[in-house]
């Protein structure tokens, strides 16, 4: 009986814990994945496969929160401030504060973007970034590669920390500006037409999975069981997307 009653009393919760069915989800810009509008919710390829794809089969409809500096949004999943992050990579530290699901969505490739007449015009190993100065995001996903302690990275806090790195680039205020993906740096670029100052270097490392994780909290363990199963089922799809955008460009 005891038993019977500890199921019913977990199915109650997990029922009651996404009882409210808008989902707080926070973001930071990341073009063409997360696109800001000023006063509305934002666009992109991944606010669409919220939007068109895993919120009607979540039977959730979303509220978007942001956009907001990296190390400010990981302080609101922790808190449960807010119920999930729509992009996000994966490492130890954050397995343990926020619900991961098994299965990424989409995945980046880790590059550089430097000015055309830099000396930079491939990365095989650390030593040659010794001294390059690296403009980046405060609480951003760094891959291993760039821990190396020959590399220096400059680290911002601003939702608008891409465009603020190209300006120190363009500036001689860094010597490169990292991202997780080519695409954000390729696309930024173009935006601002100053596309042919610019090379970009992918970094030798794997292409790095990225997630939508949800806050460690009831709700936010709810919700990610609701959306396991069909990210599991949508997120080939959304690569086929993917690949058909890149190849649009």
């Amino acid at each position: 009986m005891r038993t019977a009653w500890a199921f019913v009393l977990g199915a109650a919760l997990a029922t009651s814990a996404v009882a409210d069915d808008t989902v707080n989800i926070g973001f930071f810009e990341m073009q063409p994945w997360i696109v800001p509008h000023p006063g509305g919710k934002p666009t992109g390829l991944a606010v669409d496969y919220w939007e068109k794809t895993l919120a009607p089969a979540m039977n959730v409809t979303l509220k978007w929160s942001g956009p907001t500096p990296m190390l400010r949004l990981l302080q609101q999943l922790e808190a449960g401030e807010i119920d999930a992050a729509v992009i996000l990579s994966k490492t130890p530290e954050r397995e343990k504060l926020f619900v991961y699901p098994k299965l990424s969505f989409v995945q980046f490739q880790p590059t550089l973007a430097v000015l055309k007449e830099s000396r930079l015009a491939a990365v095989k190993s650390a030593s040659d970034l010794a001294g390059v100065r690296i403009g980046y995001q405060q609480g951003g996903f760094v891959p291993p590669f760039l821990k190396d302690p020959q590399i220096k990275l400059d680290l911002i806090s601003s939702p608008n920390w891409l465009q603020d790195n190209f300006a120190k680039l363009l500036a001689s205020r860094v010597d490169a500006v990292f991202d997780v993906g080519t695409e954000s740096l390729i696309l930024l670029a173009s935006m601002n037409g100053q596309a042919e100052k610019f090379r970009f270097v992918p970094l030798p490392v794997p292409p790095q999975p990225i997630f939508s994780a949800f806050a460690r909290t009831p709700r936010g363990t709810a919700l990610a069981a609701k959306y396991e199963p069909v990210n599991a089922q949508s997120a080939a799809a959304f690569k086929d997307v993917v690949e058909k955008f890149k190849a649009s460009k």
